[in-house]
């Protein structure tokens, strides 16, 4: 498999590769590459419906974002796919209902899996049509976890998060605090939290920190976590932790949610824009092989 890595140096463009006659060998090579760097990129791949469920069925455990049954899942989940592929629009589909993200204003930084699918880690996005002109930011928490000080990565080491659910990432739907910094109201996750610094398959250490979803870390009240949030969120997400995708049809990008997150920049034209998505797990290999 041919691939060179973006400037920022962690950003994996596959070179003269083809999706759709990707074999099992090809998947299990993105996956370790996944492990390592966080996010592939595949230019020019023009991949069908049928396409991407046979690829998400090539990784382990594909899962529909929403449960069956779910308003969501019955109006934004795209039939004929088991629920394994979900379609990213402002276009209104039969029901006179569009797909997910389909405002025009900035969606912010967030990761996707919904509670309890916690453990579907990769996000594959398929552009299939009307994609020129937006953009998907992505970060990367295992370098910013690189550069974090021995005091704070001994600070942070054992925190468990409190997650939030139920919203929605329309950055205007958010308030501005006391303290000048914006966030989201969402509803706790209940008996249930996440580790804040987690290990790669090959034992590196990084962030899982989707700040917007927090509301406190465990053993502690907003308050006492505050400080440390807007810390963090402020390191996470400096320019050189962050890679900007400009969008163009055909293209393909998986990422691990895990080791960062995303966010759509503003776009205009979403009712034309159509991305396909689905989210799956790492299949069981052995990540310790060479490519």
């Amino acid at each position: 498999m041919d691939y060179h890595l973006h400037e920022n140096g962690w950003v994996v463009i596959l070179d003269n590769f083809d999706f759709n006659t990707a074999t099992q060998e090809d998947i299990n090579k993105i996956a370790i590459l996944l492990n390592t760097h966080g996010l592939i990129l595949a230019r020019n791949q023009n991949v069908n419906l049928d396409s991407q469920v046979r690829l998400a069925k090539m990784f382990k455990d594909p899962k529909p974002l929403f449960p069956p049954g779910t308003f969501d899942y019955e109006h934004c989940s795209i039939e004929g796919t088991d629920g394994l592929v979900f379609r990213i629009t402002g276009e209104k589909n039969e029901h006179g209902i569009d797909g997910i993200a389909g405002n025009t204003t900035l969606v912010t930084w967030h990761f996707d899996p919904f509670f309890p699918h916690l453990e579907c880690i990769l996000l594959m996005l398929n552009s299939v049509r009307g994609s020129s002109g937006s953009r998907t930011s992505f970060n990367n928490n295992m370098f910013s976890y690189r550069d974090l000080s021995d005091e704070l990565k001994s600070k942070i080491e054992n925190l468990e998060m409190v997650l939030m659910r139920y919203i929605d990432f329309d950055h205007s739907l958010t308030y501005i605090d006391d303290r000048g910094n914006d966030w989201f109201k969402g509803t706790e996750v209940e008996n249930y939290t996440y580790k804040l610094v987690r290990t790669t398959h090959t034992g590196e250490k990084h962030l899982f920190f989707p700040f917007n979803q927090i509301s406190r870390f465990a053993g502690m009240t907003r308050e006492e976590s505050y400080d440390l949030l807007v810390e963090l969120r402020e390191f996470t997400t400096q320019e050189k932790y962050c890679y900007h995708h400009d969008w163009e049809d055909g293209d393909i990008v998986i990422c691990d949610q895990f080791k960062g997150l995303h966010k759509r920049w503003p776009f205009d034209n979403i009712e034309y824009r159509l991305l396909y998505r689905s989210i799956f797990d790492y299949p069981l290999i052995n990540y310790k092989d060479e490519l």
